[in-house]
Order: structure tokens, then sequence, then C-alpha cells
């Protein structure tokens, strides 16, 4: 909650001041009912500026909600106010390729790798792009690629799995036979 040590990829998380404000919140509250008690003047004032403040609370959350409509509009949103954000282009693309817009999460996914080419889900996600464009070298490439860079991550972890689990549902489907085969090279299983 401090702050002092680092948890995920984000530098801050406004998630982490909730716990901690409480506190501050319920000392202006009770300063604040403090001063206006006893005074009718100073208990209008009170309860004008409460007033004022949950209904300027209420517009600014009415906007934010626009942003949470769905996880393509919160990803969106986050790409039109950051810059270097992999995380939101990864989600992003993932967003568009679950309704097919598959060019466009190509263009973020390729962005993402070149912002932060180690960083192995975007690589993932395009090597399965490529992979339902019907361009198997490509999405061997990629994915290789992807695995070489950590073959023993949790993401590679996850890819593998995803990749055995479709191999025993079509044991005839070439293209993820030899990525599977080519993960196994990189973790040093022959």
């Amino acid at each position: 909650v401090s702050g002092l040590v680092q948890v995920g990829e984000q530098a801050h998380a406004d998630r982490y001041t909730y716990l901690p404000l409480t506190g501050v919140f319920l000392m202006i509250a009770w300063a604040g009912w403090r001063w206006a008690r006893g005074c009718r003047v100073r208990l209008r004032v009170a309860g004008w500026l409460a007033g004022g403040v949950l209904l300027a609370c209420a517009v600014v959350t009415r906007q934010q909600l626009r942003h949470w409509e769905h996880a393509g509009a919160l990803f969106q949103r986050a790409l039109a106010v950051t810059t270097g954000n992999t995380t939101a282009m990864n989600n992003y693309a993932s967003d568009l390729m679950a309704v097919g817009r598959l060019d466009e999460a190509v263009a973020h996914l390729n962005e993402a790798i070149r912002v932060h080419p180690h960083q192995q889900q975007p690589q993932f996600n395009l090597g399965h792009i490529y992979a339902a464009q019907g361009n198997p070298e490509q999405a061997l490439n990629v994915m290789t690629h992807a695995f070489a860079l950590d073959p023993t991550s949790t993401t590679a972890e996850e890819q593998l799995a995803g990749l055995m689990g479709s191999l025993a549902a079509n044991p005839a489907d070439e293209l993820k036979r030899r990525i599977v085969a080519r993960a196994h090279s990189a973790r040093g299983d022959y």
C-alpha cells in the first residue's frame, strides 16, 4: 500500500490509496461537522458544499463510465492518455482479435513489440493472428522467437499448454505441432 515496493508492471496504482485515504476522509468529514455544528449558517454552507462535491463526483463518474463499457473502450482510452503502454496495446489488440479486426490488432501488436521487444504476450498474440490469417511461416517465426525469449515463463507455459490442448483435439494440425516442437526445443526438452 505504501508504494515503496512495486507490485506488477505499473509504477503507481491509485487503488493503493483507497484504504489509507479512508482515515483522511473521515478526518475531513468530522472536522467539517465540528466546524459547522451549532451555527445555522455554517451548517447550510457545509450542506451546500457537500452537495456540490457529490454533484461534481456524479458528473465525473458519468463521464468516466463510458470508458468502462467494455474492455476495448477501456484499453482504447488507456492508449489515448498514455504513451508506450505495451500492456494496453496488447490488451486492445486482444479485444480487436476477438471481434475479427485482425489487421488493426496486428498494427497494435507490432507497435507493442517495437516498444518492448522482450515482452512475450504480444508476440504470441501476433503468432496466433498470423496462423488465423493463413501465414504459417510468419506464425512459426514469431512464436519461436517468443518462446526463445523465456521458455519457462508463465506466459510461455500457458501458451504451450494451450497448444498442447489444441493438438489433443486436432493432432493433424501441422503448424501447431511445429510450434510445440520449437517450444520444447527452446526449453531444452529434445
